[in-house]
């Protein structure tokens, strides 16, 4: 047995170091199958609910001259359209983890001053990747409102309800593009921070 107190400090900070790995490891495992989970729970949910949609559209086509059949197909695109958004931020979380647990581990080993810089750093992704995830969810509804919209016109041209529902797509469009440039503006901060670097 050795003796030296030098080697046995050593051998306890590996012996940290290990079972910090080895944690590290665990956590982001845990957090990896979680989302797998949900996601597999998202896609029954998507399953569940394109066969309710199906049998009602059937049901609904058996009555003579029933209008608005498409509002099904809406209604379907719509929560298949909130499956991906949900499956993205399940991603991005995911994301998220991975980075914390690298920086963390990364981080104990450095001085304070470029652990700040780090978690600065960290923050900052961790911002603009909120950003992207938010801009997608706005394109996924705009794209979702667009057709909506001309399924609508499509379907009751000629009617007052076509003309409400161009309108509604001209002011939700007008509010998605207003939503966007929020984002830039509250991001613009940590760009300048980042540059000043």
């Amino acid at each position: 047995m050795d003796n030296n107190p030098e080697t046995s400090k050593n051998a306890v900070a590996d012996k940290i170091e290990a079972m910090f790995g080895d944690a590290t490891t665990l956590f982001n495992k845990g957090v990896e199958r979680k989302a797998q989970v949900q996601k597999q729970l998202l896609d029954l949910a998507a399953q569940q609910n394109a066969e309710a949609l199906a049998t009602c559209k059937k049901l609904f086509q058996a009555v003579p001259s029933m209008p608005g059949l498409f509002l099904f197909d809406m209604a379907a695109q719509a929560f298949d359209n909130y499956v991906a958004v949900q499956k993205n931020i399940l991603s991005l979380v995911v994301d998220q983890s991975f980075a914390f647990t690298a920086y963390a581990t990364q981080a104990r080993k450095e001085s304070p001053e470029k652990t700040m810089s780090g978690f600065t750093d960290m923050m900052r992704q961790s911002v603009e990747r909120g950003v992207a995830v938010q801009k997608s969810v706005l394109d996924t509804a705009a794209q979702h409102n667009d057709a909506a919209s001309e399924t609508v016109k499509r379907e009751l041209s000629g009617t007052p309800a076509a003309a409400v529902a161009d309108s509604i797509q001209v002011g939700v469009n007008a509010i998605i593009e207003t939503q966007k440039e929020v984002l830039d503006i509250a991001a613009k901060p940590l760009k300048r921070g980042a540059a000043a670097k």
